[in-house]
């Protein structure tokens, strides 16, 4: 706990001193030197991480927590207070000035009494012979241990690797038979360890392999600690000690048994003495088996004895493990372990690529498809592996959510307090608080006061049905990454919206990473350059005039992930509503967000070509949309669109009509395809349609025409979900043994809900 805190603590002084040294002015130089106090003590944290049973290394463990969370409060108090006083007028700072720089002599002398009693703890360290040299290998010995710890995974708890399992398993078990190298990249905690796990124990991979085996490779591990870990896993040591021998052994024995045979030549002529090469190649169990065999058969007792008893103390001097043979003979030895076998051996956490150079001779290519999964960090490691690397990508929501249940409650949740009364005065007593989260908690009409003081708020999330109003003070926090108003009120009456628009201050958000709402909510216009180069995710945009521009100026460089409303425009003479199609002009202004990779769009819209959509997008879902076969045939050509759903989200039950009328180059790369409360007017597909589609769902669609037989065809599918079948499709799945097409595929799931009649 104390190592985090210390580490967050850190984190958050750099960042001040490299991007708000401004706001440091008068105390920058204290904090500059608070900063290298705290590297250090942070270093002994780390040292000491697998040593703290010691009840003197938990005194100053706790005494460490104790000054960090003093530092921290000191730190953002100041920062709050400072940020405040930028806000006033000149006249109103000229008036706070004295108690400013009181404030700033106040803040100054904290600091300093924070570093006596960092420098206290130093030399109670140094009094006591509490040393960071003495437990240099103990960052090593506590990663190990959370290693080990997750070793054991439940495949029950296991979250959001499904894609990845069948890419990689399909690595290990196909493909060439040479020795290859299978890589899982992905930062710290993002579950390269889990994934590799869940393959190595998985079933259908165990029953490929003659022999697995797996070693967890630490930042300060060595080429002799990974062999001997290796070997540890391949053979029981009786066994090594008895068959393998070393090389200056193995020479020391022919050697000796020439020596005999020249003095015994005529007792041992024609026998295996005489002829050693016979055996001098073969490996150390024939070697051995072949050596005692023929001693068996020697006639003269006394010169079996003397040559039994040269023989077993060679055997004798092999010793009684490893510790005594160097580098090059632990490679011996597991090559020959490893060869004529097909194995699999997982490294986990390789942080080197010298590390693999050293130890890759030891791994034997017998052409029968043996492998290596490795796990890093570092891209570089597998790219000089040579092998093309599976980038774990980022949770999505839900599945984040899922994996933190799991971990955090066990199945069950914790309670939340029964009254939540005075909000404005809790806001406005938390001024340190970094994380608010209001989801359903009763909010009325406006955001509470008080929330413009929590100046260092990083993450927001009001989802009320009942808030309407987005107060300009929100714009103030300008340390928000997260802002998420989902599930606000979109008032409709009939087919009227009513529009809510941001407050012109969002544009100062300048850290704002993820931007949420339910929509349709209008952007601000702005005639400066200003932007948001740090969104990452922007959902619940009205599509018009002012949204075309920001897009096409470039103002959210780095959006990944895109949600877009589209409205019905009312006739003037008529006070009627008409869908006003979205131009192919507008959805062309996505094109300068070259990172977005997800795209929803709400109502009605149109395309004339592919270049309306962005080509690297790889999801798109359309709601509330006819879709046509202009619409469809455009869809068809983004090379990258690896999921596509269409869903109709009406209140007034009404099914949104799609035309499929595919070619052959339709929806190369697409692998899902999901449609939710679709009429399902036309669908063709030309062979080559579709090669690549793995997930078919199918969800309370009416179906005028009958799917094509190609559909069930598909080579790759290997999931179809029908679920609330109209009886059109139901008939074709029953009379067209669709059904039983499918169940006996190969692996394929098949899920229809509710079950068909089989009297049908």
């Amino acid at each position: 706990m104390a190592d985090n805190v210390v580490t967050f603590l850190l984190e958050n002084l750099t960042q001040l001193l490299t991007h708000e040294a401004k706001l440091l002015c008068g105390v920058e130089d204290q904090v500059r030197l608070l900063k290298n106090d705290l590297s250090l003590i942070n270093v002994f944290l780390q040292k000491t991480a697998g040593n703290r049973h010691d009840d003197l290394v938990k005194v100053l463990v706790s005494q460490i927590r104790d000054v960090a969370y003093e530092a921290e409060d000191v730190i953002d108090t100041f920062l709050v207070t400072e940020t405040n006083h930028r806000k006033r007028n000149f006249l109103g700072q000229a008036i706070h000035s004295l108690g400013r720089a009181s404030g700033l002599h106040e803040v100054a002398n904290e600091i300093e009494r924070i570093k006596n009693v960092m420098n206290g703890i130093n030399n109670n360290m140094s009094n006591y012979g509490i040393e960071i040299a003495e437990s240099s290998g103990a960052i090593t010995e506590a990663a190990e241990i959370l290693h080990r710890r997750r070793r054991y995974v439940e495949e029950d708890h296991v979250v959001g690797f499904g894609h990845g399992t069948r890419e990689l398993m399909k690595q290990l078990t196909e493909g060439s038979l040479e020795l290859n190298v299978v890589s899982i990249i992905g930062m710290g905690g993002l579950g390269k360890t889990t994934l590799a796990r869940k393959i190595y124990n998985n079933n259908d991979v165990k029953s490929c392999f003659d022999f697995r085996g797996w070693v967890y490779v630490s930042q300060e591990n060595k080429v002799r600690d990974l062999l001997l870990e290796i070997l540890k896993g391949v053979a029981p040591m009786p066994k090594l000690k008895k068959f393998i021998l070393k090389a200056e052994l193995k020479v020391e024995l022919l050697h000796g048994l020439k020596a005999k045979y020249s003095v015994n030549k005529d007792m041992l002529k024609g026998t295996l003495v005489e002829n050693l090469n016979v055996i001098e190649e073969k490996n150390d169990e024939e070697f051995r088996m072949e050596l005692f065999g023929f001693l068996e058969h020697i006639q003269d007792h006394l010169l079996k004895s003397s040559l039994s008893d040269f023989v077993k103390d060679i055997y004798k001097k092999n010793g009684e493990g490893w510790e005594d043979m160097d580098d090059d003979e632990l490679k011996t030895v597991l090559f020959k372990c490893l060869k004529d076998k097909k194995y699999l051996l997982v490294m986990d956490d390789v942080w080197k690529t010298e590390l693999w150079d050293e130890v890759s001779t030891a791994f034997p290519n017998d052409m029968n498809r043996s492998r290596l999964l490795i796990t890093s960090r570092i891209k570089d490691v597998a790219l000089h592996l040579r092998s093309v690397p599976y980038e774990l990508p980022l949770l999505e929501k839900d599945e984040s959510w899922e994996l933190f249940c799991n971990k955090a409650f066990r199945g069950g949740f914790g309670g939340v307090a029964e009254h939540k009364s005075s909000i404005d005065k809790l806001w406005e007593s938390n001024k340190l608080v970094r994380v608010v989260d209001l989801t359903n908690m009763g909010i009325c009409c406006l955001i509470p006061k008080g929330v413009e003081n929590m100046i260092l708020l990083r993450y927001l999330s009001i989802r009320s049905d009942k808030l309407q109003f987005i107060p300009e003070s929100i714009c103030n926090l300008c340390n928000l990454e997260t802002l998420d108003v989902r599930n606000f009120e979109s008032a409709k009456e009939g087919e009227k919206y009513t529009i809510q628009c941001f407050p012109k201050g969002i544009w100062k958000l300048q850290k704002l990473r993820h931007l949420c709402m339910d929509g349709p909510i209008y952007l601000p216009r702005t005639r400066n350059k200003e932007a948001l180069p740090n969104l990452q995710v922007l959902i619940g945009i009205a599509i018009n005039q002012d949204s075309e521009s920001h897009f096409a100026k470039a103002r959210f460089p780095n959006v990944r992930k895109l949600g877009l409303f589209h409205l019905p425009k009312p006739k003037k003479k008529e006070g009627l509503f008409s869908v006003k199609e979205v131009d192919s002009e507008l959805l062309s202004s996505l094109r300068p967000l070259h990172e977005l990779q997800t795209l929803k769009i709400y109502k009605h819209f149109k395309l004339s070509s592919s270049i309306s959509f962005q080509l690297s997008v790889t999801k798109i879902t359309l709601v509330d949309a006819d879709l046509s076969e202009d619409i469809m045939r455009v869809l068809g050509c983004l090379t990258n669109l690896r999921i596509l759903k269409a869903v109709t989200a009406r209140a007034d039950h009404v099914y949104m009509g799609i035309r499929l009328n595919l070619n052959e180059s339709s929806f190369s790369k697409l692998e899902v395809l999901k449609m939710v409360h679709m009429h399902v007017v036309q669908w063709t597909m030309a062979r080559g349609a579709m090669p690549s589609l793995q997930r078919l769902v199918i969800e309370r669609c009416l179906f005028v025409c009958r799917p094509p037989v190609e559909l069930w065809s598909l080579t790759p599918l290997q999931d179809v979900e029908v679920l609330h079948p109209c009886s059109k499709l139901a008939n074709v799945l029953q009379q067209e043994n669709v059904l039983q097409q499918l169940q006996t595929r190969d692996g394929c799931k098949l899920r229809v809900y509710p079950p068909l009649d089989p009297t049908m």
